[in-house]
């Protein structure tokens, strides 16, 4: 039997997080690391890790600058292939 990794299952909190915002704001818009974790209560390591996942699935578009550790990203958005995956779900 498939158990997901630590890695997946902070994916899809991310992906439903995002998704939920979108929905309850009427866009897509950029959401800040630290609201991630402020809202989620990951720690930034996993969310790093989560979100660069995403970003290479095409599933999260981020904006990157300097200023953002322990960060890698300073905001994260849903795009298409995001919202296609997690309706997917």
């Amino acid at each position: 039997m498939f158990m997901p990794t630590e890695i997946e299952k902070n994916q899809d909190l991310i992906l439903k997080y995002l998704h939920d915002l979108a929905i309850k704001k009427g866009s897509v818009e950029l959401v800040g690391a630290q609201d991630i974790q402020r809202d989620l209560g990951l720690d930034p390591l996993k969310i790093n890790q989560a979100v660069e996942f995403l970003k290479s699935k095409g599933y999260v578009e981020w904006l990157r600058y300097l200023g953002t550790a322990p960060f890698v990203f300073g905001f994260v958005k849903l795009t298409s292939r995001g919202e296609y995956e997690f309706q997917r779900k």
